[in-house]
């Protein structure tokens, strides 16, 4: 009875993922569950008495089966609206394969940790190691593989955005990389077994030391990531700003830019916080708070050009869900970067918001890599239009018509080869492409005239 189940389900979860607005529900269900997840890791130290109890092992259980359904569903979304791109490239299929075999040890290790901890009361600290490297190592090499990518297909098609995405592909793998080395280094300072009895504290950073350094260049490395994939979101995005308004997308530009900065400034200088105590306990329990949250609202202020451009594409365009999967990529990988298990808890709070790094990178990479390469190639194509269009004052015999179907057919088999070669069609429509050579057509006719 349970596999016939099982296959039901399987078969009815595809036929869901149509409907944008379950995807967008389980998001936000997964996001919530994960925050609960930050918050409670974050503060693990404070409230250890509270949450090593049988209703703090119940609680992590539930955000651990809500993680994985979550992921599992999301996951299958974006397999589903990047199917076109991910039979055309082959390469494509090993980070396909790489995904699923870190999903799969992901799983089972979660499966160890939730027994372990019900059944014998502790669990070993070596699976917190292998999930932090699994996730972080899966973001490393999906985001080289995207830096290469992008850096492959720039050489050949110069774009401003796609060599800043690239450049960031490059940046969050060796942040990843740094990730392991620094919080690897703290988890091995621990004890092999962490049962309720464990103390748990986080580690003291000493000035000039190792962890000092590689803590220090993974805070110079997000400002970086994080700088130079708002510019080539700004850079590729640019185009759409007419049709969304520019006020509106400008400041939803902006106000990312504005909030991380802020965050950065008030980490850096330490600032006090309102209606806070000024005792210790209560200034490091709402400051950790504070700044989780204020972590995810990044993330979702930084998705929002993404999802507002998404509403400006025909419905039924796949590039209208590779953005709708980047924008959770980008929710999903700012709420990750703010978590933590290196103080190891019990049980482990934070274990699942770290896991899902590398899933949210994958989330990133298909997103970032469409889009890039798809917006890129929107604007080669009104280039082309602008330079037939300007070509066309030496051909006067010409009627109108015959104009408009030459340089229509001309975009449309340039359109074609962009398919082939990348395995991404350009997210500009037909009816677009010939508003808008209408009105280049125009604007060379009056300058004619002016003549």
């Amino acid at each position: 009875m349970l596999p016939n189940s099982i296959l039901q389900l399987r078969r009815i979860i595809p036929k869901t993922l149509q409907n944008d607005r379950t995807i967008v529900v389980t998001a936000i269900v997964l996001i919530f569950v994960l925050i609960i997840d930050m918050e409670l890791s974050n503060v693990a130290d404070i409230l250890h008495p509270s949450i090593r109890s049988d209703i703090g092992v119940t609680v992590f259980i539930i955000i651990s089966v809500v993680y994985l359904v979550g992921q599992y569903i999301l996951l299958r979304y974006s397999n589903l609206v990047t199917l076109d791109l991910r039979t055309k490239r082959k390469d494509i299929r090993f980070i396909d394969l790489l995904v699923f075999t870190v999903q799969i040890i992901v799983i089972i290790l979660f499966l160890i940790v939730i027994v372990e901890i019900t059944l014998g009361g502790s669990y070993d600290l070596i699976i917190l190691l292998i999930v932090l490297i699994a996730s972080n190592g899966l973001t490393a090499a999906v985001m080289m593989f995207l830096f290469k990518r992008l850096l492959r297909y720039y050489k050949s098609h110069p774009d401003t955005g796609v060599l800043s995405y690239s450049i960031s592909g490059l940046i969050i793998s060796v942040t990843a990389l740094v990730t392991i080395l620094f919080m690897g280094s703290v988890i091995l300072s621990k004890p092999n077994f962490v049962s309720a009895e464990t103390p748990v504290y986080f580690p003291t950073i000493a000035p000039g030391s190792v962890l000092a350094t590689l803590n220090y260049s993974f805070y110079i490395l997000s400002v970086i990531s994080f700088i130079s994939v708002w510019i080539g979101t700004i850079i590729l995005l640019r185009q759409y700003s007419v049709k969304s308004g520019k006020l509106k997308f400008w400041v939803a530009m902006c106000l990312p830019l504005a909030f991380y900065l802020s965050q950065i400034l008030v980490v850096t200088l330490q600032l006090p916080l309102p209606f806070v105590n000024s005792d210790s306990i209560s200034y490091t329990f709402y400051y950790r708070v504070i700044f989780t949250v204020s972590s995810t609202i990044g993330g979702l202020l930084f998705a929002q050009p993404f999802f507002i451009v998404s509403k400006l594409i025909v419905k039924n365009s796949n590039m209208r869900r590779h953005l709708i999967v980047l924008g959770l990529g980008m929710v999903l990988f700012f709420v990750s970067g703010s978590a933590t298990v290196y103080h190891a808890p019990f049980p482990p709070f934070g274990l699942p918001t770290v896991a899902v790094i590398g899933f949210s990178s994958y989330l990133l990479f298909l997103g970032l890599y469409s889009a890039a390469i798809s917006l890129s190639e929107d604007s080669e194509l009104y280039k082309l239009i602008r330079t037939s269009a300007n070509d066309w004052k030496f051909f006067l015999k010409l009627s109108d018509s015959e104009v408009e179907n030459d340089i229509l057919s001309k975009v449309d088999s340039v359109r074609g080869v962009m398919t082939r070669e990348t395995g991404i069609t350009p997210s500009v429509s037909e009816a677009d492409l010939k508003d808008y050579l209408m009105e280049v057509l125009n604007e060379v006719k009056n300058e004619q005239e002016k003549k």
